[in-house]
């Protein structure tokens, strides 16, 4: 089971954290200020929410796809109150740290699983652009 967890968040992140990084604002006038990191449990929820935005991305290609992509992560930001900075820096302390890593995608994969059965599930729906 660890090494599917490994193998399926290693296939799922690359695309989510590729859209995330391409996809994400580029404003010069924006103040820089520190990266902070996220706890656990925001971290597991926008994991989850990035995953079914990129599973929603899946037939769109092209500018359509970029331009759902950057919708669709300024609010999963939005909805959990986190900036695309800190999540890109949480990420890559979590990546340092394998064991970690594997823990918050399992909890990830069992709230993704819940969506599916419907136990416990809190729909946060992304309209679709028109």
């Amino acid at each position: 089971m660890k090494c599917s967890i490994s193998i399926l968040h290693s296939l799922l992140l690359g695309g989510t954290l590729c859209s995330c990084c391409l996809f994400g604002s580029c404003n010069p006038e924006e103040k820089e200020t520190q990266a902070q990191i996220l706890p656990k449990e925001v971290m597991i929820k926008v994991l989850a929410d990035a995953h079914l935005a990129e599973a929603a991305l899946q037939n769109y290609h092209g500018s359509k796809r970029d331009s759902l992509a950057i919708l669709y992560y300024e609010q999963i930001f939005a909805i959990h109150g986190v900036r695309k900075e800190d999540f890109e820096y949480t990420y890559d302390q979590m990546r340092q740290q394998p064991e970690q890593l594997d823990e918050i995608y399992g909890e990830v994969m069992a709230r993704l699983d819940s969506f599916r059965t419907g136990t416990h599930y809190t729909p946060q729906t992304i309209p679709p652009q028109r």
